[in-house]
């Protein structure tokens, strides 16, 4: 009964698990060494640009039978295993079950594999080969990259496999020169995942704190590539200390759209620090100021980073995001700095205590052997442990109070 229970549960959770995948699987294989030299630049592009999946009619009917192969082999396995232990009346339940639907896939994987001379051969053999080596390993695509050398090009092709190959990209660059197809293989990345139905726009250069906002919809802070229908958007960015744009943009199917949000700094009111600690030196994002008892920063720009350091102190930092009311003031704190010959002191002192402690837990325990001895008998001894045994364990207490010191 125990190992029915078992089979079933195997059954139950490898069928689920395959059923609710909801990546499509590509391998990016480089198919000579040179292709090798392309293949992070065309795995990032891939990663970025064709990561949302469009299914066209042709792929839901793969990605369908794909599923319905895999709930078959663990089907399979699953009978094999009760038939193998012998439970007939399980197996026959498990006859005529048919896999419930999985969800459909939204988004593409891809995994980068380099050279190998084995797999090249075999890719090359095309038809019944690939469709092979696709089920064996479980995926729905391939891309294939190609690079052949002509005098001092280079000549590069790069090949989407599905139930059909469609060349994706053909172009003769300078020899090594890939980082030129940088933005045509966005492009064709772009299209080979969304099937030609997407656009992409990518806001490039602008400040760091920029905010970006898309048919009024503000987007997540840091987020600079958007992969959305094609027609008009309405693209809003602004930043602190800089003035905002507004631009309508014409997104077209198929081609990424590179926008530069370079904005207009406003001048902003001069901001000072003051120090109350002495002179201190200052650093204002990063960039080193002169040591001073007050910083003044005639034309900040927000937000604003501001470093004093002092020795013998703990840095104190401040972070603005917009101008201040008034004047800051700043107190530095002293922290415990040890020098060379204090540190040696410091050192020595702790095993002289350590050694104290040992030699007094030594007397205690020779008092407790010495009144155990038949011979030696005398009242003594006791008040002789007592002692000793206390004035042991509080230098252990001390001993431990001083490591506690070094831990902070």
């Amino acid at each position: 009964m125990t190992r029915r229970l078992v089979l079933w549960a195997l059954l139950l959770t490898t069928t689920v698990g395959v059923l609710a995948a909801e990546e499509w699987r590509v391998q990016i294989i480089a198919l000579n060494p040179r292709a090798d030299l392309l293949l992070v630049t065309a795995s990032d592009a891939a990663t970025a640009y064709g990561c949302q999946l469009v299914l066209t009619q042709a792929r839901l009917i793969h990605w369908q039978a794909r599923r319905d192969q895999e709930a078959k082999t663990l089907t399979d396995q699953a009978r094999h295993d009760l038939y193998a232990a012998g439970d007939e009346k399980a197996l026959a339940s498990v006859v005529g079950r048919e896999p419930s639907p999985g969800e459909l896939p939204t988004c593409i994987t891809y995994t980068a594999t380099p050279y190998s001379p084995s797999l090249t051969h075999l890719v090359r053999f095309g038809g019944e080969a690939v469709s092979w080596y696709r089920e064996r390993e479980g995926l729905d695509g391939l891309i294939l990259l190609d690079v052949q050398r002509f005098d001092d090009f280079d000549r590069v092709v790069c090949t989407a496999v599905e139930e059909g190959s469609v060349t994706l990209l053909d172009r003769l660059v300078p020899s090594g020169s890939f980082h030129e197809l940088e933005e045509e293989l966005a492009a064709a990345f772009l299209g080979y995942g969304s099937a030609h139905t997407k656009s992409a726009l990518l806001v490039t250069d602008g400040p760091l704190s920029l905010t970006i906002t898309l048919d009024g919809v503000v987007q997540k802070p840091g987020e600079r590539l958007f992969i959305l229908d094609p027609g008009t958007i309405d693209l809003v960015i602004a930043a602190p200390s800089h003035t905002g744009r507004e631009e309508l943009l014409l997104l077209e199917e198929g081609r990424v759209t590179r926008f530069d949000a370079t904005l207009d700094t406003v001048a902003e009111e001069a901001v000072t620090v003051r120090s109350q600690s002495g002179r201190v030196s200052w650093f204002v994002n990063g960039i080193v100021m002169d040591a001073n008892l007050s910083l003044t920063i005639e034309e900040p720009v927000y937000p604003l980073s501001i470093l004093a350091t002092k020795e013998g102190f703990v840095n104190q930092e401040i972070g603005l995001a917009h101008a201040p009311a008034e004047d800051l003031v700043i107190t530095m704190v002293g922290e415990k700095s040890l020098s060379s010959a204090s540190l040696k002191g410091e050192q020595e002192d702790f095993y002289k205590e350590l050694r104290k402690t040992i030699l007094l837990f030594g007397a205690y325990v020779a008092t407790v052997a010495l009144g155990s001895a038949p011979a030696l008998e005398h009242p003594f001894w006791q008040v002789g442990q007592v002692a000793s045994g206390g004035v042991a364990l509080v230098n252990l207490v001390s001993l431990v109070a001083q490591l506690a010191t070094y831990a902070r």
